[in-house]
């Protein structure tokens, strides 16, 4: 979310002397930052890409799951490709794009945020449905994508839409060197409702995941010890519920460690810009860049989990590595190939010259003159 009064007092780039503190934080985050724009890049565009591989070969329950995942990819690349970089323009450097791009493009990034938890919400809240109750109706494909368009509409318009009219071009300096883009608020109470209302959109998506997890929890433990009442005298299975539940359970497990990755990355952030915001921060430049990296690390560690974690999606993950090999291999077979023809081409153009030449130099004498003369022209 957009808390920019967390923001710590980073060096001012015409001082010649700067405290080492504030330039280990700068150095800091922005090592930080590169490392998680290359990782997170990479590890959602192939969780993209096999994700979309998994929707043309899975069966319609699964593909619920498959939506979400990908929902979450866009909005974590979304992070990745603009939050990223437009907070690391505003934290370093004067706003190079103007007016419009500071009040339509810098709101997107809070939407993109918003989007990513509560696509991580919506999944548990989709895994909790189908766990607690297996014998109950479940939502279609259908209604897992108008969900998702949900979630884009309602950040965009309670989210992005109001930062639109707070988002101002600032001056720092009155002489144009150096202009920020930053939310102009009417009222020091205004920005105060501002963030606890952000705060909000982490705390109670939090919540609602937490109980989400308890009562699958406790429903796999109780299915687990009604085992034996699904079993017929052959030790067969009579139903199919064991394959939804075991399959069930990966996916729990999985969720599970992206929503303690979650609390571990974007908690840090959230109570340092709140105590920041309520003036009891201080102005501690490596905490903040500690914190803000881990924020923005979110949308890395996601994808990596979710390669890690589920065995279909690294086998896809690993199909596609193995897919682009063998491009780049044949790509290579090509430019050798065509660096051999073009060393053959000029190998005979030489030749060509070169006998050309040899037969000017052997070329009977003109008018009378001898061939030495000839040669030596």
């Amino acid at each position: 979310m957009n808390f920019t009064t967390a923001k710590p007092n980073w060096p001012d780039m015409n001082e010649s002397i700067i405290s080492r503190e504030k330039w280990g934080s700068v150095v800091l985050q922005l090592c930080l930052f590169c490392l998680i724009a290359v990782v997170g890049f990479v590890a959602n565009v192939l969780v993209l890409m096999a994700a979309s591989q998994l929707c043309k070969h899975r069966t319609h329950r699964s593909t619920r799951s498959t939506y979400y995942i990908i929902n979450l990819a866009i909005a974590d690349l979304a992070i990745i490709l603009v939050a990223l970089p437009t907070d690391m323009i505003t934290h370093f450097t004067s706003w190079p794009f103007g007016e419009f791009p500071c009040k339509f493009l810098y709101p997107l990034r809070d939407v993109f945020v918003f989007v990513a938890i509560m696509t991580v919400t919506g999944l548990s809240i989709e895994r909790y449905w189908v766990i607690t109750g297996p014998f109950k109706t479940k939502p279609n494909p259908k209604h897992a994508r108008i969900i998702i368009v949900s979630i884009w509409i309602v950040g965009y318009l309670f989210v992005g839409l109001p930062m639109v009219f707070v988002m101002q071009l600032i001056d720092e300096t009155g002489d144009g060197r150096f202009i920020f883009c930053d939310p102009e608020w009417s009222s020091n109470t205004e920005q105060k409702i501002h963030v606890l209302l952000s705060i909000a959109c982490i705390v109670l998506p939090a919540c609602i995941i937490t109980f989400c997890y308890i009562r699958i929890a406790k429903s796999l433990q109780r299915l687990q010890t009604r085992r034996t009442s699904f079993v017929s005298s052959e030790g067969k299975p009579t139903t199919s519920v064991f394959s939804l539940v075991e399959q069930s359970k990966k996916v729990a497990k999985m969720l599970v460690i992206i929503v303690l990755a979650f609390c571990c990355c974007v908690l840090p952030f959230t109570t340092f810009a709140l105590a920041a915001q309520f003036g009891a921060g201080g102005d501690h430049n490596l905490l903040y860049a500690l914190f803000v990296s881990l924020f923005f690390a979110h949308s890395a560690v996601n994808p990596v989990i979710l390669i890690i974690m589920s065995k279909e999606y690294r086998l896809e993950v690993v199909k596609i590595v193995r897919a682009l090999r063998d491009v780049c291999w044949k790509a290579e077979t090509l430019r050798t190939y065509f660096t051999h023809l073009r060393a053959q081409t000029d190998y005979r153009q030489h030749r060509k010259e070169s006998d050309n030449r040899a037969q000017l130099v052997d070329a009977p004498a003109i008018d009378g003159e001898p061939q030495q003369r000839s040669t030596e022209l």
